[in-house]
């Protein structure tokens, strides 16, 4: 048995020896399959690195794009055009219209127009003024009168017309010392002007002096010959009738 044996051990021993396969062993596999996961994971990585920074980028421009301040809607309402200028008030024309009125008896119209041709132009007319303050003084309105004569005076100085009449609304007033300065004023503006003169004798007179009022008067008839019919009914010279030797008719005869 022995030999037989050791025969088949030679033909073992001395026969063709097999190609020797490497067999790689469970370390070297594992080791392999860690690259390839190590690689996939670093492409996945890249990926998703892309992909974040890729909507990362977009959703920062669109941010910037949203935060950028719109302009601002005009919604101020526009400013209403300018109306065209009214063309000028003619005070001549305002001043007949005024007229007119007076004429018709309608005297608060009359007043209207008269203001509104003074605020127009307010040297434009005296006889705006004097008719206005006349206008004043009818109704009673003192105060008004005197305030048109004297606006009056601003723009027409030392006019002996205003002078006098605004002399005749301070007589009315009672204010004869006022009255006789504005009379006096009047008569040296204008040395033929016979109604200051008169109008002196009629305050003289109111005063009790009686002689300053006859020579005023008799001036005043020296001047004029309608003085003797103004002084046939004035009541600011009662006093002096029958008296002196001006012949003043009494009231009524």
């Amino acid at each position: 048995m022995s030999s037989i044996y050791d025969a088949l051990k030679r033909v073992q021993e001395d026969g063709p020896k097999p190609e020797y396969v490497p067999v790689r062993t469970r370390p070297e596999r594992g080791r392999r399959t860690m690259w390839l996961v190590l690689i996939a994971a670093v492409i996945v990585s890249s990926l998703a690195t892309g992909a974040f920074f890729h909507f990362w980028g977009a959703s920062r421009k669109s941010a910037r794009v949203l935060a950028t301040p719109r302009p601002a809607l005009n919604t101020a309402p526009r400013e209403a055009s300018a109306p065209m200028p009214k063309a000028a008030p003619d005070p001549a024309a305002l001043l007949a219209q005024a007229r007119e009125r007076r004429r018709a008896g309608d005297n608060l119209g009359a007043i209207d127009l008269y203001e509104h041709c003074l605020r127009a132009d307010p040297a434009h007319s005296k006889d705006a003024y004097v008719q206005l303050a006349g206008l004043y003084f009818e109704r009673g309105d003192i105060e008004h009168a005197v305030i048109t004569y004297n606006v009056a005076l601003t723009h027409f100085r030392n006019d002996p017309v205003i002078l006098n009449n605004l002399g005749g609304v301070l007589l009315a007033k009672g204010d004869i010392e006022g009255a006789l300065g504005y009379f006096r004023l009047a008569s040296n503006v204008s040395k033929d002007y016979v109604e200051p003169v008169y109008n002196m004798a009629c305050a003289y007179a109111r005063k009790g002096n009686q002689t300053a009022a006859l020579e005023a008067l008799n001036q005043a008839l020296s001047m004029h010959p309608d003085v003797k019919t103004w002084a046939a009914n004035d009541p600011d010279l009662e006093s002096l009738r029958g008296a002196g030797p001006v012949n003043v008719s009494k009231k009524g005869e």
